[in-house]
């Protein structure tokens, strides 16, 4: 876990950039709408119970592991001499595991908030875009320059949103190689353990849930806020295609 934050740090001021931008061009969520509304819900459901349930429990399920299996003490089945005491050996080895849990965790719903708040930007371009086509259509209209400038700075910013997913990409694509990676290597470790005929049944079910959690993390923390991001980063056609096409100058 440690190589996936040494590469986090290396990044610092292209993360910090990242950040910045977020506070000084995002857009304020000014107009709600029932996909808006499933976003941010997802998005403080994802902060409260996946922080309990893979931060708290998840911790506390990996702790268990010297209590299941039996001549076990060490959390990460290194060599402990018989020298060194049990209990202190366990708690310096909980802290560390609850503390690589607690920054992993962490990481992964900040990836998750970059996700969502980039959906989010793209569904209120969507409905300003939505805005503008009824305004140009609107036979009685006769602002038909206030409507240009403002297809003007819906398409600066449509370009904006891209150039920061592109740059989004770029940042948190070494941490998620590595992340693969460390799952990929976890599960492999996990069906092995799961092959050996003398584990403990208790032991199994222990990384037959981690494994499950693994899994499931993919599927909720990472794959569906990035579909939830397609879904949202194709901009309304109609009139607002038909006038970048018939006015180069709005590019």
């Amino acid at each position: 876990a440690s190589l996936k934050y040494v590469s986090l740090a290396i990044k610092k001021y292209s993360i910090i950039n990242v950040l910045d931008k977020i506070n000084e061009r995002f857009w304020k969520v000014d107009i709600t709408d029932e996909r808006i509304s499933f976003l941010t819900g997802y998005l403080s459901k994802v902060e409260k119970y996946y922080i309990i349930l893979y931060g708290v429990v998840g911790i506390l399920l990996f702790m268990a592991k010297p209590f299941l299996i039996k001549n076990t003490s060490s959390l990460f089945s290194s060599y402990v001499p018989h020298q060194i005491p049990f209990f202190p050996f366990y708690a310096t080895e909980s802290y560390a595991a609850a503390f690589l849990a607690l920054v992993y965790v962490c990481f992964n719903v900040l990836v998750c908030n970059f996700i969502m708040l980039v959906a989010v930007q793209f569904r209120l371009l969507n409905l300003n875009i939505k805005a503008v086509n009824v305004l140009v259509t609107d036979e009685n209209s006769h602002n038909m320059e206030k409507c240009l400038k403002e297809i003007k700075r819906l398409i600066k910013y449509h370009t904006f949103l891209i150039r920061y997913v592109q740059e989004l990409n770029k940042v948190m694509s070494t941490p998620f190689a590595i992340l693969i990676s460390m799952s990929i290597g976890l599960l492999c470790i996990n069906m092995y353990s799961l092959s050996l005929k003398d584990l403990p049944q208790l032991e199994r079910y222990r990384i037959l849930l981690i494994s499950l959690a693994i899994i499931t993390e993919y599927a909720l923390i990472w794959g569906l806020p990035a579909q939830l991001l397609m879904n949202e980063v194709d901009v309304e056609d109609g009139i607002f295609i038909l006038y970048v096409l018939t006015n180069p100058e709005l590019g």
